[in-house]
């Protein structure tokens, strides 16, 4: 997945954004991309799921599917934690 890609998608940038300024999802999201990769991509696979089955929006859903990417998590985890 490229960055180019991500920095487009609003929701995504949004998510970033609130984890630099809200410690409890901040923390929150460092657990999730602080998972081994099997469990973190179990995890937003399933979290996906639930998106899709309650009708969340396409950009949200793709947002949440790029912590699935061991380049951006990597990225990440550089600037949350």
């Amino acid at each position: 997945m490229k960055m180019d890609l991500v920095s487009d998608n609003e929701a995504f940038v949004r998510m970033i954004e609130i984890a630099r300024s809200d410690t409890e999802f901040r923390n929150m999201l460092l657990q999730i991309i602080g998972m081994d990769n099997a469990n973190r991509r179990f995890l937003i696979n399933m979290t996906i799921d639930s998106m899709k089955a309650a009708g969340e929006k396409k950009e949200l859903i793709d947002a949440f599917g790029y912590l699935m990417d061991d380049g951006i998590v990597k990225k990440l985890k550089a600037e949350l934690g």
